[in-house]
């Protein structure tokens, strides 16, 4: 599993570098193949399922199945030869450009095989037609993230805002100019009214620490609460303001230019359909909806 590249030395002493070049390690542990190998003959056999628990009376994957032959007991120099249980490859059906989840697949076939009682079958007799129907009352979503890779921090700057109800609010706001990030907002109907960001949607700006920014050491990072759209006529500019929770150290930070870097990311969450996905079901199994549908 590993290749050793010798010794490297620093200024706290010395230490064995080695390199990863692939397989599987099943064990929190580096003395597992040790406890579990005996002196004089050093193979180790694991075989298990795929690992799941329950969660608020729904299944919950973890890792795959796995079948491991291990030769050695040592971490670092042993040899293995391993085969892993996968999930098909399907995409998501809302976007075809994100490839769906192996949780997704695990969790369907889970609810078929220990879930009976939840969908009232008798004497616990698998019904693939209601276990179907029965789990496909809740969505699955995924995370979908764009990062704006042109733009301009114009302004920065604190800001009150009347939320109603006599009730005002002091926020923190950057004034970014990009045609990206503007255009993509206008195309989902933002505009020059102050909009909420904040709950399916929102925007990332993370902030940089400028004595560490190869480590991509984080000193912050904000997420939007309100954006709205403006245009400086004046300046022939458009641009976006973006406005944060309070924050003093932020407000400093950005006022400041206590950073070597900012990034900003545009997140939103995507459904991707129910949870009980026609996409996995065998072609026997499709016969079986279809029929139940057909006597129905």
């Amino acid at each position: 599993m590993w290749k050793y590249n010798g010794k490297v030395k620093t200024k706290f002493g010395e230490y064995d570098d080695y390199e990863y070049k692939g397989g599987y390690w099943p064990a929190a542990s580096t003395e597992f193949l040790k406890w579990y190998t005996p002196k004089w003959f050093p193979i180790h056999i694991v075989s298990w399922d795929i690992g799941w628990k329950d969660k608020y009376n729904t299944p919950r994957y973890e890792h795959p199945g796995h079948f491991i032959i291990f030769f050695g007991s040592d971490y670092h120099k042993h040899w293995q030869f391993s085969m892993t249980v996968t999930a098909p490859d399907f995409f998501c059906n809302n976007d075809c450009t994100i490839e769906d989840h192996d949780d997704n697949y695990w969790e369907s076939m889970l609810w078929y095989l220990h879930y009976a009682d939840t969908y009232n079958t008798l004497n616990n007799k698998r019904d693939i037609v209601k276990a179907r129907n029965s789990m496909m009352k809740q969505h699955w979503n995924s995370m979908q993230q764009n990062d704006i890779k042109e733009f301009k921090i114009n302004r920065t700057g604190f800001e009150s805002l009347y939320m109603g109800c006599g009730d005002t609010k002091d926020f923190v706001f950057v004034d970014v100019v990009s045609d990206e990030l503007y255009d993509k907002l206008e195309n989902e109907n933002v505009s020059s009214n102050l909009t909420s960001y904040d709950n399916d949607k929102s925007i990332s700006l993370t902030i940089y620490n400028e004595k560490d920014i190869e480590n991509k050491s984080k000193l912050k990072i904000a997420r939007s609460l309100y954006i709205k759209l403006l245009d400086d006529e004046k300046n022939n500019r458009k641009y976006v303001r973006i406005y944060f929770k309070y924050d003093n150290d932020l407000l400093n930070m950005l006022k400041n230019k206590e950073y070597s870097k900012i990034e900003i990311t545009t997140s939103k969450y995507v459904d991707i359909g129910p949870s009980f996905k026609d996409d996995f079901l065998t072609a026997e199994a499709i016969e079986q909806i279809k029929k139940f549908y057909k006597v129905k």
